[in-house]
């Protein structure tokens, strides 16, 4: 009996020992991943234990962007723990992209879908657009810049990227005040600018020299004699009512022994309908001695023109001194009474200004091209005139960063510019400088370990952009390479001086190209034509527009003297205008003087023959 009792314990307790030894059974689950069309993910999935954490990552493909898991969940990599079988799938979807279409001018573009699809504002990676643009009224379309360059219309693109397209509409013809020439219309912000006012107040023509001896120039004597200044006449309709009126500055010639003696201050002339035979003049006393040139403009906000008028006082008289003390810059204020004189900043010497909103708030703003001769202890740098909207101005020579080095630098080195102009030219309705110089002149020594001086390089026009500040600086710019034409080499070693410019838009890119007039030491001038490619740069294309750009003279003596038969005088300026009516813009000199054997020319201009231009005199 004991020993049954005693297997029957044994039993018992082997049996809960064993219990004992037996581990937990391992729980295992499924986790299945897959993903939508567009990508890809890390893993398929498999079997895993439970409470294991396993990482997923999902995988776009090109144009495409991962959206979200199954689950709601927008983690990437996503972290899973393992209690459960499971199902996720990554979602992906086509990228989208903006398609912006801006318009210059007036007039509509329509977009059409042609494959995939369009969500709010943005189109799907891949979609095919067509746009097409309509033009209103008497606008023309000229053609798409931005992200595509074309004159195309329609036009089909692929938006695979974010897409900026600008669609240009122009006015074929648009006629001035007295509904006689056609001009550009420029962007807003450039119909600031003295360009856009110099081109729409254009009466196509000046005032020849028989005609101001006959009806203008003063001669009672050797000892008052005035002659009207090729480069200072005004002869527009400031008042707007169809009559030209004529402004203008007379040389002091009294006592002189030749026109080019200067002897003392000159005088105005104001001539209200000058065409009509029955007005008069009336001359009022100027202190302007020397280089007086204007630029037209609105300065003080009332709607009526006025007159900028820059001088070199100073100039070297030829005879070992100057003509007389530096003088500021004046306003010349226009009524049917009279004129109003106002000046502007400290005294100083010009040889070019520019007009226009460089701050963008509403009003005219200056830009000096400061050259004052003959003095050591003083630095000339572009000086700036910050207007208030009222024609009150702040004088100011620090709004180019680069000035301090001049001005800082005891070398008497001066940072001059012989041209200088503002104009949009990258489109970014920000008013940018263009300006010029000499291309025989040297880097100012103290440069060389001071700055980038392949940004100062007087040798070249330079562009500064502009952000609306009315700040600029060399760095954020560009420079455009000047050479001297083998025929000025050939004929004249002397330098080619950039001396003034326009802007019109060749090719209908909606970027305008570079028109300047350039001298060669006042033996002759030349004309260049820069193609604007994307505001970005500037190229030569001048053999491709310009029949015959140079312009030599043999044996002349000055900017307004070419000495002879038939010699077109050197120009400070052009003005784009279609002055022979025949629907396209034409490249007007300014202030030309034209000798013949029988007569003076009165005016001469390039002439658009299907997008080349030719030199006529009339």
């Amino acid at each position: 009996m004991k020993n049954i009792i005693y297997y029957l314990l044994l039993i018992i307790t082997s049996c809960g020992i064993e219990s004992q030894e037996v581990a937990n059974p391992v729980i295992r689950f499924t986790l299945t991943v897959s993903s939508s069309s567009g990508g890809g993910v890390s893993t398929p999935g498999g079997s895993y234990n439970q409470g294991q954490s396993v990482s997923v990552t999902a995988t776009p493909e090109s144009e495409y962007v991962f959206v979200n898991w199954s689950n709601g969940s927008t983690d990437n990599p996503l972290s899973l723990t393992i209690n459960s079988n499971q199902t996720i799938t990554a979602n992906f979807t086509k990228r989208k992209y903006p398609l912006t279409v801006s318009i210059t001018g007036s007039g509509t573009v329509s977009e059409e879908i042609i494959s995939a699809g369009k969500s709010t504002t943005e189109y799907t990676s891949g979609s095919v657009i067509r746009l097409t643009a309509n033009s209103l009224d008497e606008w023309v379309f000229t053609g798409w810049s931005g992200s595509v360059s074309s004159t195309d219309n329609p036009i089909e693109l692929t938006v695979n990227e974010s897409k900026n397209i600008n669609a240009s509409f122009i006015v074929v013809q648009e006629e001035t005040i007295l509904g006689n020439y056609g001009f550009p219309l420029y962007s807003s912000i450039n119909q600031t600018t003295g360009n856009y006012i110099a081109n729409r107040e254009s009466s196509g023509r000046f005032i020849s020299r028989d005609e101001a001896e006959e009806k203008i120039n003063i001669r009672n004597g050797p000892n008052e004699e005035f002659l009207l200044s090729d480069q200072a006449q005004a002869l527009f309709d400031f008042d707007g009512d169809g009559d030209l009126d004529l402004f203008g500055w007379m040389v002091n010639i009294s006592s002189a022994t030749s026109l080019g003696y200067i002897s003392g201050p000159g005088r105005w002339i104001w001539w209200p309908n000058y065409e009509d035979e029955n007005s008069s003049p009336t001359y009022y006393d100027s202190p302007l001695w020397f280089a007086a040139r204007y630029e037209m403009n609105d300065f003080n906000g009332d709607g009526v023109l006025d007159l900028l008028w820059e001088n070199e006082n100073h100039h070297e008289d030829g005879s070992g001194g100057h003509y007389t003390d530096n003088y500021p810059l004046l306003i010349t204020y226009l009524s049917e009474s009279g004129i109003t004189e106002s000046t502007i900043g400290p005294p100083t010497g010009a040889h070019d200004i520019a007009t226009g909103d460089i701050d963008n708030d509403g009003d005219i703003d200056i830009i000096e091209a400061e050259w004052q001769y003959g003095d050591c202890s003083h630095v000339s740098v572009p000086s700036f005139y910050i207007n208030d909207g009222s024609g009150n101005f702040t004088y100011s020579k620090s709004n180019l960063e680069e000035s301090n080095l001049f001005l800082q630098n005891n070398s008497c080195t001066d940072m001059v510019f012989t041209y200088i102009n503002l104009f949009d030219i990258n489109g970014d309705d920000y008013l940018d400088v263009v300006s010029g110089y000499s291309n025989n002149q040297q880097i100012p020594d103290f440069l060389e370990n001071l700055y980038n001086t392949t940004n100062y390089n007087p040798n070249d026009i330079k562009v500064w952009y502009g952000d609306g500040s009315g700040d600029f600086s060399l760095n954020n710019g560009f420079s455009i390479p000047i050479t001297s034409p083998v025929e000025v080499v050939v004929t004249n070693t002397t330098p080619v001086i950039q001396l003034g410019g326009n802007f019109l838009d060749l090719d209908l890119d909606g970027f305008p190209e570079l028109i300047t007039i350039e001298s060669y030491n006042y033996s002759g001038w030349g004309i260049r034509v820069y193609r604007n490619v994307n505001g970005q740069e500037f190229e030569d294309v001048t053999s491709t527009y310009i029949t015959n750009p140079i312009q030599l003279h043999s044996g002349a003596n000055g900017p307004f003297s070419p000495q002879q038969p038939g010699d077109v005088g050197i120009s400070y300026d052009i003005q784009i205008i279609d002055i022979d009516n025949d629907g396209d813009y034409d490249i007007m000199l300014s202030y030309p003087s034209i000798e013949d054997v029988a007569s003076t020319v009165i005016t001469a201009y390039f002439e658009n023959n299907d997008g080349t231009f030719s030199l006529v005199k009339f």
